[in-house]
Parts: C-alpha cells; sequence; structure tokens
C-alpha cells in the first residue's frame, strides 16, 4: 500500500486538507464521474481494559463500481506504523445515495483516516485532523453512541450532534411494539467533544428510557431539531433502528 501518497480532488463537494504525516502526489479524476469518500458514521464495539479498542467505520463512496477498493488507515498504537482495514459493501445507502462500506479494526489510539484506491488514491482525513470513535460523519448532524449495560427496563442513551444551532432540541424516540405506538424523551446536553468532525464542534447528549417491559421488541432512534429554522435530522440506523442491544462490551 502506498502509505505516503494522497489525492486530493480538486472537484469534490468539500476540499480535504492533508496531514502533516503525508507527502502529496498529484492525480487526476474524470469530471464525468467524480469518485468521492467520506466518512459516513464511527463507534466503539468493544473497550479493553488495557486501553484497545475495537472500531466499526461505516463509510460512504461514491462510484466504487467503476473501480477499487475503500480502506481505513489508521494509527495501531503511539510510535509504530500506521496500518489499514479493508472495508467490505453493504447493502446500505446514505442519504444522497451513496454506498456505504463498513471497516472494524483494533487499536490503542484514535487516530485514523479513510482512503478510496482506484489507481489512484483518494483520502478524506477530517481537514487534517484525523477522526476518532465520536467524530460525526460527513453531512451527518446526529448519531447514536453505544452505552453500558442496560438493566431492570432502564436504557441510557447517548447521541453525539453537530452543534449547527445554538437553540435545539434533541430526543429519543422508542417503541416496543415496531412504532404502532411510541414514546419520547428529551436528552439534555452533557458535554463538547474534543474533535471536531470536518470543522464543526461537536456535542454529547444523554438521557434514560424508564419502564422497559419487553427489552426483546424495545427499539429507538433520535431526533435532533434545530429550533431557529425547525429543521429536524434523524438518526434511525439505515432503518433498522436500535436495541436493547447496542452496548460497548468491556474487556
Amino acid at each position: 500500500m502506498k502509505l505516503f501518497k494522497k489525492l486530493i480532488s480538486t472537484i469534490a463537494a468539500a476540499s480535504i486538507v492533508a496531514t502533516s504525516l503525508f507527502s502529496l502526489s498529484v492525480g487526476t479524476v474524470s469530471a464525468t464521474t467524480t469518485p468521492d469518500i467520506r466518512l459516513h458514521s464511527t463507534e466503539v464495539t468493544y473497550q479493553g481494559s488495557r486501553g484497545n479498542t475495537i472500531r466499526t467505520v461505516y463509510i460512504k463512496v461514491r462510484d466504487t463500481e467503476k473501480y477499487g477498493k475503500v480502506y481505513v488507515h489508521y494509527e495501531y498504537a503511539p510510535g509504530m506504523d500506521w496500518q489499514d482495514a479493508a472495508a467490505t459493501k453493504t447493502s446500505f445507502k446514505s442519504k444522497e445515495g451513496y454506498s456505504i462500506y463498513k471497516a472494524s479494526f483494533s487499536s490503542y489510539t484514535n487516530n485514523f483516516c479513510l482512503c478510496y484506491d482506484f489507481g489512484s488514491e483518494l483520502w478524506d482525513n477530517n481537514y487534517g485532523k484525523n477522526f476518532d470513535d465520536k467524530t460525526l460523519g460527513y453531512n451527518e448532524n446526529v448519531k447514536a453512541e453505544r452505552t453500558y449495560y442496560p438493566s431492570n427496563g432502564t436504557y441510557d442513551v447517548s447521541a453525539i450532534i453537530r452543534n449547527i444551532s445554538y437553540a435545539k432540541e434533541v430526543k429519543v424516540v422508542w417503541s416496543e411494539d415496531n412504532f404502532k405506538t411510541k414514546k419520547t424523551v428529551n436528552l439534555k446536553f452533557s458535554n463538547i467533544l474534543d474533535r471536531s468532525s470536518y470543522g464543526d464542534q461537536c456535542e454529547r447528549w444523554k438521557g434514560t428510557i424508564k419502564g422497559i417491559k419487553n427489552t426483546k421488541n424495545f427499539k429507538y432512534y433520535l431526533t435532533y431539531k434545530t429550533v431557529a429554522d425547525g429543521k429536524t435530522y434523524k438518526d434511525n440506523n439505515f432503518g433498522q433502528y436500535y436495541n436493547y442491544n447496542y452496548t460497548v462490551s468491556r474487556g
């Protein structure tokens, strides 16, 4: 893998600034195809007692059918060479109609970026800041975050949102009968996250669902409404919703 070359697409919807870890090479891309790669979402699925984590990354890519492979380039541990994790295509589509690829990898740091290899290499590295497990995807404004150990008919909910409005409403909508009936819980601001997402500040909001009687049929999704313009954004896990088992495994 050419770890020291990056192609920056000058015709992509948003320019990607290269990290200082790599030198640049110039490539060309046909204006009729405009290949593109962006982070869709990311999450930690396992957290070990020694600081190691397993991350799952969802990547949205345009024109993969014509071109090559998609992978995550990540720092396994401080001071070690970066490694690559191949991504495989899922049946999901992004709201723009992009193909969704998925990759999982284990590491001891939070740093990763994305590559789309179609003969040349097109990179997305969050404007030079790289990504971590809390970074929101491009053009995504709300994402469920895995929490720990639900019990006794309760479920803690955590949401990562893009701070695009001062006045906002963040809610979890849940059901035990496939949303024939549903209930809503307001989430509250918890903290500002250290790393921005494509230049935007991100926040964590939290809340607790109580009174769950049927954990097997329990499902939920998130909504985020900006009060100023009334726009509402949603995360429903590609239409599959989230369930009682959406938690982080602990080592």
